[in-house]
C-alpha cells in the first residue's frame, strides 16, 4: 500500500494529476477509509515534524485526488 502512495504522490509532484487520481482511486478501493489527513497523522508519529512529512502528501494534495 504505502508504494502505491508514493507513487500517486510523486504523479501528482509530476504534475499528472489524472495519473495521480488514478492510482489514488485504487487505493480508496482495498482502504476505503483512507484519508490524506490520516496518512499524514500516520506519517508524523514517526518523522514528527511537518517539514519532513511534507514532501510525502505535496503531490496528492497538489493533485487534488481527494475531490
Amino acid at each position: 500500500m504505502v508504494d502505491a502512495y508514493l507513487l500517486a504522490n510523486a504523479q501528482g509532484v509530476l504534475n499528472r494529476p489524472t495519473q495521480a487520481r488514478d492510482i489514488w482511486n485504487r487505493i480508496l478501493a482495498k482502504y476505503p477509509g483512507l484519508t490524506i489527513e490520516n496518512y499524514e497523522w500516520f506519517l508524523k508519529q514517526g518523522l514528527a515534524t511537518d517539514a519532513r512529512v511534507e514532501p510525502f502528501v505535496r503531490g496528492l494534495k497538489r493533485a487534488k485526488v481527494e475531490e
